[in-house]
């Protein structure tokens, strides 16, 4: 058993944009997400994580390597932890007709249709098969041991709640407090028992040790 600890990006300048920016380059943190990082790193310190793993992309890294940076620990590229891809989208403003495709989507992901994309991105099926890769080579790595994710909203949002037995997903999408927030903790119980991973959620987007004029999308 092993705990997982999945941390979103602090406030990046794609986010002040509101702008759709998947890829590996740009868009580095504002001042109000490195503060955010910050405060995560105090706040996370006391839960014995000594892996940290990042997304490759850029908000994450500096993310990451803040939080690291009291501990210790250097963080490790884990590309399974990446956003997904938005295909055409990336780059453009998440408005209008883009805007509408990108929920429509989600939408048409919640209910099932786990290989529907935007052209040139990636497959619900294909997102939730990356974050068990990086989710299974933390366990081999970590000896039982917690360890951090720093990764992305998307990502997360829409892959680990399909992944986690504990939540129905006909009704978890319903609830209060589901939109993951800048620098928000989601945490899990990892088993791995023979060849079969399953997993706990813990907490969801916790980002209570924020001031609320700290906290952000």
């Amino acid at each position: 058993m092993s705990e997982i600890y999945f941390l979103r990006h602090g406030q990046s300048q794609s986010n002040v944009e509101n702008r759709f920016a998947n890829g590996n380059d740009g868009y580095p943190l504002t001042d109000q997400g490195r503060r955010q990082a910050e405060k995560a790193s105090a706040f996370l310190r006391s839960r014995a994580i000594r892996k940290v793993y990042t997304s490759p992309i850029h908000r994450a890294v500096q993310t990451a390597e803040i939080v690291c940076s009291k501990w210790g620990l250097t963080p490790v590229i884990a590309d399974e932890i990446r956003e997904f891809s938005v295909g055409i989208f990336e780059g453009k403003k998440i408005a209008g007709q883009a805007r509408e495709l990108y929920v429509d989507l989600k939408e048409k992901w919640a209910t099932g249709e786990m290989d529907t994309r935007i052209s040139e991105g990636e497959s619900h099926r294909e997102i939730i098969d990356r974050l068990w890769k990086g989710i299974e080579y933390a366990l081999e790595e970590g000896s039982g041991e917690p360890a951090l994710m720093v990764s992305h909203g998307g990502l997360l949002s829409m892959a680990l709640p399909y992944m986690c037995d504990n939540l129905d997903i006909s009704t978890f999408y319903e609830r209060e407090g589901v939109f993951i927030r800048n620098c928000s903790v989601t945490s899990v119980e990892a088993r791995k028992e023979n060849s079969r991973i399953t997993l706990s959620l813990l907490e969801w987007a916790d980002d209570s040790y924020l001031d609320v004029a700290e906290r952000s999308y």
